[in-house]
């Protein structure tokens, strides 16, 4: 006892040296298993793999191009933008994908690389009620993160063929969905 007493000292600074090592050792553990993003490229989106047809079909892109001869269609990525939308200083991707199967149809697909896998998510586009999309046009990452797309819109008594509203609509990236500001 006399031994405990007398290197009391050492034994207490030898046991808070094990407890930081200990405990520096579970956070670079821990900092290890959270997700890194890279900037998503060009090529990264011409070749990427996007579920097309509101989900229905897995489309492999190979230079911005997929055809799925199974399920009859043929999807085209119509342009891209690059720039970071949701502020975490690393460059994300949208593109707009133009899928054909007797009619076709337009879908805005966001891009992130998570661990180096791409990961890509279709977009609603949000608008006034009762309009939809007919086309996408063009879209545009802002340097205040907001996204600008030119659409064709169908008003309410539009026939399917013909939108008669057209112009360029504002939103912001949050909560992984875009919100309309104008």
């Amino acid at each position: 006892m006399d031994i405990i007493y007398k290197y009391r000292i050492h034994i207490v600074v030898a046991l808070i040296f094990v407890l930081v090592i200990i405990g520096l050792f579970n956070l670079s553990a821990k900092a290890g298993n959270r997700p890194t993003y890279q900037d998503v490229t060009s090529s990264d989106i011409l070749n990427g793999t996007y579920q097309v047809w509101q989900g229905e079909v897995s489309a492999n892109f190979k230079n911005g191009k997929a055809e799925d001869k199974t399920a009859h269609i043929s999807s085209s990525i119509d342009q891209s933008a690059l720039g970071d939308i949701n502020g975490d200083k690393i460059r994300d991707g949208l593109a707009i994908i133009t899928t054909a199967r007797g009619d076709s149809m337009d879908e805005l697909f966001v891009i992130f690389k998570q661990n180096n896998i791409l990961q890509t998510k279709a977009l609603d586009i949000p608008l006034t009620k009762g309009n939809t999309v007919r086309n996408i046009r063009k879209v545009t990452i802002n340097q205040d993160r907001t996204i600008d797309l030119e659409l064709d819109i169908l008003a309410p008594n539009d026939p399917h063929c013909c939108a008669s509203l057209h112009g360029i609509h504002r939103y912001k990236f949050q909560n992984n969905q875009l919100v309309l500001i104008k």
